[in-house]
């Protein structure tokens, strides 16, 4: 009657999740596509230089804020002016339900709140015209992180994200290296 139990328990240490509580950093690159109800066209993909920093509540909460600044704007040709968009800045802040898959790798979705400035140039016949932007709304998504150690060390992360803004919307990829503590 014993063996059982004592299988039993050490199954149950070895699936039980070592993700726990810590605080995680990590940076990367983030693919951003707005489509904005004052613009005409498809929307163009803009390059972020992202960052996080978060706190797992334990195995299963968290909380993140992310940064980015645009460091790859779109270009494109409007009714013969040239014009160049892209990110200024973006923050916000996510809650996090994490859902561990072995001791190293998790599935995560998150929702929250962003901010997010967009500058567009517009250059015709020697004129040249600048004006920004701030978009805030919604955002929420989802992704997986893989990590060296057991739920814990280097990671790398993948996600995918939706933005509604007052004025559109916009879809990111986002890839990263962090570490977590």
């Amino acid at each position: 009657m014993k063996k059982p139990a004592i299988v039993l328990g050490a199954l149950g240490a070895i699936a039980t999740p070592a993700f726990g509580q810590g605080l995680y950093v990590d940076g990367g690159y983030q693919l951003f596509s707005a489509e904005l109800n004052d613009a005409e066209g498809d929307a163009d993909d803009i390059g972020v230089l992202v960052a996080h920093v978060g706190y797992d509540l334990g195995d299963f909460l968290g909380v993140e804020a992310e940064g980015g600044i645009g460091i790859q704007d779109a270009e494109d040709t409007v009714a013969g002016a040239e014009v160049e968009g892209g990110v200024n800045y973006s923050l916000g802040f996510f809650g996090r339900a994490n859902v561990p898959i072995g001791r190293s790798l998790r599935a995560y979705g998150r929702a929250g709140y962003v901010t997010t400035e967009l500058e567009a140039t517009a250059s015709f016949a020697g004129s040249t015209a600048t004006d920004s932007d701030t978009f805030s709304g919604f955002a929420y998504g989802a992704g997986l992180e893989l990590f060296s150690g057991n739920g814990g060390g280097f990671s790398l992360r993948g996600d995918y994200t939706r933005y509604e803004f007052d004025d559109g919307s916009a879809d990111a990829l986002m890839f990263t290296v962090g570490y977590k503590l």
